[in-house]
């Protein structure tokens, strides 16, 4: 993979050419098919992944066995933060939506990668860290925009009930 490429992720922009091919040395390549889970909710998950070629999407399943789409990624995002960062099992299915290509660095090599370079991993966890904000504050907004959208239809309904019941 050129250098260029890697480059174009957030993560590794900050990262001096030669330890961009250091941490490429670490990286496999994988393809997933349309439909194949890449990572599994409830399972752990010891990769940071990067989408090269492809689509795809966190899904949950709801409790009515709806498959709800939380998040869709294009080429040159990263999942897989949330388990190196805590250690924790998945908590939502990424799945390919079509032919996908990724890479994808263990998090026994990532560690290992850090303890020979520190300065990237300062680097790296201070944009995990902006990612991780600019996620949520993009779930807060979303929560935000679905209550109010509900606090209207209740409203609506409650008013039209009224209505009916004079």
């Amino acid at each position: 993979m050129p250098i260029e490429r890697i480059k174009e992720c957030f993560l590794f922009y900050q990262y001096s050419n030669a330890e961009i091919e250091e941490i490429l040395r670490l990286a496999r390549e994988q393809t997933f098919t349309p439909n194949e889970k890449i990572i599994e909710k409830s399972k752990m998950n010891e990769h940071l992944w990067i989408l090269i070629e492809g689509k795809v999407v966190v899904r949950e399943r709801t409790a009515n066995g709806l498959d709800m789409n939380l998040h869709l990624m294009m080429p040159g995002e990263l999942f897989g933060e949330y388990s190196f960062v805590d250690s924790v099992q998945a908590s939502a299915d990424v799945v390919a939506l079509e032919l996908t290509r990724v890479i994808r660095f263990s998090f026994h090599d990532l560690a290992a990668f850090f303890s020979r370079y520190p300065t990237c991993e300062l680097k790296t966890f201070k944009q995990l860290a902006r990612l991780m904000s600019r996620r949520l504050r993009n779930a807060n907004r979303e929560l935000k925009k679905s209550f109010m959208a509900s606090m209207t239809w209740d409203q609506s309904h409650t008013e039209s009930s009224t209505l009916s019941e004079k």
